[in-house]
Order: structure tokens, then C-alpha cells, then sequence
């Protein structure tokens, strides 16, 4: 038997060119958009999936293979905005004879906007995850409505 390598761990504190390579990180793909039959029978969720693919295409990371959770991010920025104008529209709080109590569509809008934080991290879509993210040599650009929907109040 000949000897053990040497652990990672070891190889990046001493320094070691090998030990502190990263793995490239994946190029993004010019594959057609795939919308699955409900995103597109949707009008706003539609307008946010054909956003949603501009801007990944944009910063160079846009992948065919991710249409899954890219019509999912879709259909849960699109179920945020309804839920944040019903809330607008109907209160945060629901008078009924048996009192008072929070309303469903906070919890449902709450809900819907913590998807969309997950999966945008999940792109690079906010600045925090931007960090390290290897695009194409497509041109950079920030994602343009991704900060404004996760940066709206909560209540």
C-alpha cells in the first residue's frame, strides 16, 4: 500500500495550490425557456418567469435544466403579489363576531416571500449570493426586480 494523501484541510493551510482550487462553477446554457402548462396559463406569473429568465440571462447563469425551480420561483413571486394586495386591500387583521384575528393572506403572502428569498439565493439573484458567482462572458447586470420584491415590509 503506498501512502495516504494528504487531507484537503492540510493541503489549503499549508498553502498548497491544490488544496485551495475551487471546482469550476457551471457555465449557464442558451436553451430554450421551458414554462410548465400552469405558469403559462398565468399572466403575472408568466410576466415573472419571462423576467426571471432575462435576468439569469443577463448576469451569464441562465440553465435550461433548472426550468423546475425556475417556474417555481416564478409561481411563488407571482402568489406573493396577490397575497400583498389582498392583505392591502382586505387588512392584516380580520374583524369577525368571535374577535380578532391575523389574516390568512399574511401567512400565505409570508410564505410565498420566503420562497422567493430561497430560490433567489438559490440563482445568485441577491447581492449576498452574487458573491463568487462565476458567469459566461456575457455581459453583468444586477437582477431588476428581484431586490425590490425581497426588500418590500413586512407587517
Amino acid at each position: 500500500m503506498g501512502r495516504k494523501p494528504t487531507p484537503t484541510a492540510i493541503l489549503k493551510f499549508r498553502g498548497s495550490e491544490k488544496g485551495a482550487a475551487r471546482p469550476p462553477e457551471p457555465q449557464g446554457t442558451d436553451g430554450p425557456a421551458l414554462m410548465l402548462p400552469e405558469i403559462a396559463s398565468d399572466e403575472l406569473a408568466r410576466r415573472h418567469f419571462d423576467r426571471l429568465i432575462e435576468d439569469l440571462r443577463r448576469l451569464g447563469v441562465y440553465a435550461a435544466e433548472d426550468y423546475k425551480a425556475h417556474n417555481a420561483l416564478a409561481y411563488y413571486q407571482a402568489e406573493f403579489e396577490r397575497m400583498a394586495a389582498a392583505c392591502k386591500e382586505k387588512g392584516l387583521v380580520l374583524e369577525t363576531k368571535q374577535g380578532s384575528y391575523i389574516s390568512p393572506w399574511k401567512k400565505a403572502r409570508d410564505e410565498a416571500r420566503d420562497q422567493v428569498a430561497k430560490l433567489s439565493r438559490e440563482f445568485g439573484l441577491t447581492p449576498a449570493s452574487r458573491v463568487g458567482l462565476v458567469a459566461s462572458g456575457k455581459s453583468k447586470g444586477d437582477a431588476s426586480g428581484i431586490e425590490a420584491l425581497l426588500k418590500s415590509k413586512t407587517a
